[in-house]
């Protein structure tokens, strides 16, 4: 465990009253929100610290920690949408720098493994979001109610507040994902397509063999046919000297077409086998290898057509099934890469039913490497932050907020990708930082740094643009029939959340930033879109509803820079096809 004393901490370190240390194998904590928004937390191996030694660090860590909501398709099982892995949380107190002499501020450090946040289909964040909210305002207008004798009073109605100071805080995370759960129908459409178009193939080959077939034993039969029409008319010749000949030419050519049968048997068993042990290294079909159609049938047309129909039908069972396993196998160890071992406590599953994990790809999907976030006070200081909401924004300086959280965020990571479905090329990949372009081993460079200032900020309106929400704090007919519910009408604002900043990207790889973009892609982004647009409630007003880009523009208010200082190129590749899985150089063009 490191102490401040590391970092050349000279302080004296005042005696602690309070020392802690818990244990516990399993918390469960389960909180019933209004609306039927439940939520249930988990934390596995928690352990809780506060020593009293100098130099000891108070700290909290789990190797599980998982949120949990009511599941939409099976109300009575729970969806996990958040899992951290590896999570410990220290609180460091402030120290100065031997060398450089900068003092740090007190702050908290959060480190974790793994962290993946998930939107299981038809789960909508923003109804949980305004539970909370609901909630918390509440409890606290029954707090006052109970600390203050002027019960009457409302303090709940729209006010302007100061800006919130945030302490310092530092968050890093070796993988971060965020998946969008795709549409299980969805999903098995395009996996049969994808199944199918190969299965497709391999049924048209054997058509087209079976009717090569019939070709050839129709063909025969027509020969045969003239043989023998041909035998009768010398047979029913006059000339008594002709008639011993034909039938020594018959049996000679039935003795050499006997011969010739026997020899291409042969050849073709030769080539059989060798063709069984070819197939033994691939699956693959080769037509080389195949053994040559013979004009002999032991069945008739019609009973070889009716074995051809079922063995193409259990051809697709088995095809859709391998398929199938073999998706399954290959989800589980990319998640095995990412995220390690993910089993739910047996304890808890014996209290709580929790649904696996979807066994089909994401339908979005964002995987972030070796993150490392940082928030602290703004570099404007806060006398400032009216002028810097009026540059980035165009606000009044005199504009009066519900809610205003300004803070200093630096971030940066080693590598980006952005994943549609099951797709083979990315959406989006920012390739990690080449070994070579490391200037030392203690100062490592990333592929993606950020660092700028940014606000979140809720404006006040007027009483036109409050809407009320009723709580119920005590269902009605509880303990006894009749009585009434004891409900808070809760004031809300329709103005959303907004966020304004500058942000500079800088991007360090020598790797080139791939991009890809074409018609296939197109409608999985418009249903990942329509998934983001349930993090924000939505409009109150009976106007016609805005496009999810239009309703960015109106949240967003930031400048975007990009710039490429490490030598790497941009491929933007455009994709002519509709075809998701057809990739060659004929279909792409890549844009650099």
């Amino acid at each position: 465990m490191s102490s401040s004393s590391d970092f050349g901490d000279t302080t004296t370190h005042k005696p602690l009253l309070l020392v802690v240390d818990a244990r516990s194998d399993l918390l469960r904590i389960r909180v019933n929100l209004p609306e039927e928004q439940n939520l249930l937390f988990e934390a596995s191996d928690l352990h809780i610290s506060r020593e009293a030694y100098p130099g000891a660090l108070p700290y909290a860590r789990a190797s599980f920690v998982r949120l949990h909501v009511q599941s939409p398709v099976a109300p009575d099982a729970w969806d996990r949408i958040v899992s951290i892995r590896g999570f410990k949380i220290e609180r460091r107190s402030e120290f100065r720098y031997v060398d450089t002499k900068k003092l740090v501020p007190a702050h908290f450090v959060i480190r974790t493994e793994a962290i993946r946040m998930r939107i299981p289909h038809q789960f909508t964040l923003y109804s949980v979001i305004e539970s909370i909210k609901n909630s918390f305002k509440s409890s606290k207008q029954l707090l006052y109610r109970f600390t203050h004798d002027y019960a009457g009073d409302f303090i709940l109605s729209p006010q302007a507040e100061d800006a919130k100071r945030l302490p310092r805080m530092r968050i890093k995370s070796k993988c971060i994902i965020l998946d969008l759960e795709d549409d299980p129908f969805e999903a098995r459409l395009g996996f049969i397509y994808r199944v199918g178009t190969a299965e497709q193939s391999a049924r048209m080959a054997r058509d087209i063999a079976f009717e090569a077939k019939i070709a050839a034993l129709k063909s025969k039969q027509e020969e045969v046919k003239k043989t023998v029409a041909e035998d009768t008319i010398t047979e029913e010749s006059e000339d008594p000297s002709v008639q011993v000949q034909p039938k020594k030419e018959k049996g000679r050519r039935r003795t050499l077409r006997r011969e010739n049968s026997q020899r291409r048997k042969a050849g073709g068993e030769e080539r059989h086998s060798h063709g069984l042990h070819e197939r033994k290294k691939s699956m693959r079909y080769q037509p080389e290898s195949a053994a040559e159609l013979s004009c002999e049938a032991q069945i008739s047309i019609d009973a070889a057509r009716k074995k051809l129909q079922e063995h193409d039908s259990q051809a697709w069972i088995r095809r859709f099934r391998w398929g199938s396993e073999t998706r399954a196998k290959q989800l589980e160890s990319i998640r095995e890469q990412l995220w390690g071992d993910d089993e739910i406590s047996l304890l808890l599953q014996s209290h709580e039913k929790i649904l696996p994990l979807p066994q089909r790809p994401a339908l979005f999907s964002i995987q972030l490497s070796q993150v490392d976030i940082t928030l602290d006070r703004p570099s404007f200081g806060y006398d400032q932050l009216p002028q810097f909401l009026h540059d980035t924004g165009g606000l009044p300086l005199d504009s009066e907020f519900t809610l205003l959280i300004p803070f200093h965020i630096k971030w940066t990571m080693n590598e980006v990708r952005v994943l549609l479905r099951d797709y083979p090329m990315p959406f989006i990949h920012i390739p990690p930082v080449h070994h070579s372009q490391h200037h030392s081993a203690s100062t490592r460079l990333h592929a993606w740094s950020v660092e700028t200032d940014m606000v979140l900020a809720e404006e006040l309106r007027g009483e036109e643009s409050i809407f009320r929400c009723d709580t119920v704090v005590i269902p009605p007919d509880l303990g006894r029939k009749g009585s009434p519910a004891f409900k808070i009408s809760v004031p809300r604002t329709v103005s959303p959340v907004k966020f304004y900043s500058s942000l500079n990207v800088d991007i360090n790889s020598s790797s080139p930033t791939k991009i890809v973009w074409g018609t296939s892609y197109q409608p999985a982004l418009h249903d990942a879109m329509q998934v983001f647009d349930t993090f924000t409630k939505p409009q109150q007003d009976p106007s016609e509803k805005i496009g999810f880009w239009d309703k960015m523009r109106l949240i967003v208010h930031s400048d975007f820079k990009f710039n490429w200082k490490g030598g790497g190129d941009v491929h933007l590749t455009l994709k002519g096809t509709a075809s998701l899985f057809l990739c060659s150089y004929k279909v792409l063009a890549i844009l650099t």
